[in-house]
């Protein structure tokens, strides 16, 4: 009983795993790099260029890209 029980609960890891793989992956790594790029990014605004972007509408995208992120982050979390 004690071999099926441990074989019944590696399956039932398994299965968790199986629906929810993001929870091993390094999200929050991933999302400070991503965010460490858009800040590189925004940081070349009108560099080297005859156009200059309009800066505040990378930021505000910038800042709703990250909420959108890290409200996904907290849902993930949660669950």
């Amino acid at each position: 009983t004690a071999f099926i029980s441990v074989f019944l609960f590696g399956i039932e890891e398994l299965a968790t795993q199986l629906e929810e793989p993001f929870t091993i992956l390094p999200m929050q790594g991933f999302c400070d790099k991503i965010g460490a790029n858009c800040d590189e990014i925004v940081s070349w605004a009108g560099e080297g260029q005859d156009h200059q972007l309009d800066v505040q509408t990378v930021r505000r995208a910038e800042v709703e890209v990250r909420y959108d992120m890290a409200a996904r982050a907290g849902m993930e979390t949660k669950a």
